[in-house]
């Protein structure tokens, strides 16, 4: 097991995190661009698909409860455009059943991860 947040990351990633609470996207970006990350933040499901329409990532990590689109549908649209098949998708719920897994992995999601977000299995993720 790693220590949780400390060290650097192997390699820096380009990250965006697309979360409508705002506390709660302001602490992970700080995590993360602690790890060495470069991160980038929008709120909601249309400013996701925009954002990842104009900027290469490596990662997107969505909240699949969004104000204007659940995530899943941000995960369809993201995958239907010709950038979308080389993203890692990465639900982020306060769901974790096997049913929101699912869910999420038919609608393109690498990986899905409950709320509270666990650092440690996030950069786990990411190293992979």
């Amino acid at each position: 097991a790693r220590p949780a947040a400390t060290g650097r990351a192997r390699r820096q990633l380009v990250i965006l995190i697309v979360e409508d609470n705002t506390d709660l996207a302001a602490t992970y970006r700080t995590l993360l661009e602690r790890q060495g990350h470069h991160v980038t933040v929008v709120h909601t499901g249309a400013d996701a698909v925009t954002a990842t329409e104009a900027n290469l990532f490596d990662v997107v990590l969505c909240d699949l409860g969004l104000p204007d689109m659940d995530g899943y549908t941000v995960a369809r649209a993201v995958r239907s455009r010709p950038h979308g098949a080389g993203l890692r998708l990465i639900a982020v719920s306060g769901f974790s059943r096997g049913t929101d897994r699912t869910l999420a992995q038919e609608a393109g999601f690498d990986a899905h991860l409950a709320k509270p977000l666990p650092l440690a299995d996030l950069l786990d993720l990411l190293e992979r």
